[in-house]
């Protein structure tokens, strides 16, 4: 899933939903070249509630790989 903040392509998202269960698995965060900053991070995190929301998922589970510097801002 490509997340877009200010009409640009800032990162990737791998997102899987469990149906059963109403999670949303994102399998891993992938940051464009130069869009590494944590402002960026915040606008993932958006896009992935974003999801989980229209999905009707109950929660969000972080299985897979991201960046280093994002993990306390994704998960929160």
């Amino acid at each position: 899933m490509p997340v877009l903040h200010d009409d640009r392509l800032v990162a990737r998202v791998d997102p899987a939903f469990n149906r059963d269960a109403k999670r949303l698995s994102i399998r891993g965060v992938g940051v464009e070249p130069g869009f590494e900053d944590l402002q960026v991070a915040g606008a993932t995190r958006d896009a992935i509630v974003g999801l989980a929301t229209f999905l009707g998922a109950d929660g969000i589970d972080y299985d897979g790989k991201m960046p280093p510097r994002w993990h306390r801002t994704l998960s929160t």
